[in-house]
């Protein structure tokens, strides 16, 4: 029986191309992916997301007093792993915000789905689980109300579109 187990779970894996979470599920990707662990859904929990290559961003941002170093993996990682096939997404917050974001401007300008700042996981208090993080300072052109709009928190949910 076990043997069983392991072929359909290993089949499965092999044919949706994304391994099931192990643990609790912090963010749901949808939409035009190929990758997927549930369904129409990429389901990911931290392991996996922490699996992905770590970023550092220090930054100043509206939203706090001083610059902070934000981690996390960037998006164009996440949306590789996920084998995203759109031009933008919907990023939905825990408090039903949404923003519609281009996947282009996403990777050419490095942003991360930050985790944590200054080495602490992100609360919900503090942005959290998820807030996507633009590198303000090294890029000065960023430090519009457009890119600002665009920096999610609270992020539990993105649609490729």
């Amino acid at each position: 029986m076990r043997i069983v187990w392991f072929c359909l779970c290993c089949w499965s894996a092999l044919a949706w191309g994304l391994p099931a979470p192990r643990g609790e599920v912090v963010l749901t990707l949808e939409g035009a992916l190929h990758a997927r662990n549930h369904g129409a859904l990429a389901e990911l929990d931290l392991p996996m997301l922490m699996a992905l290559p770590q970023h550092d961003i220090r930054t100043r941002t509206p939203w706090y007093d001083d610059a902070h170093v934000f981690r996390g993996p960037r998006l164009a990682d996440l949306l590789a792993l996920v084998k995203a096939q759109g031009t933008q997404l919907v990023v939905h917050a825990l408090n039903d915000y949404l923003v519609t974001i281009p996947i282009e401007v996403l990777i050419t300008q490095g942003a991360i789905l930050a985790h944590s700042k200054d080495g602490h996981p992100l609360t919900v208090r503090e942005k959290g689980p998820f807030f996507i993080v633009f590198p303000f300072d090294q890029n000065p052109a960023l430090q519009t109300k457009l890119y600002y709009g665009w920096s999610a928190w609270q992020i539990d949910r993105i649609r490729v579109e």
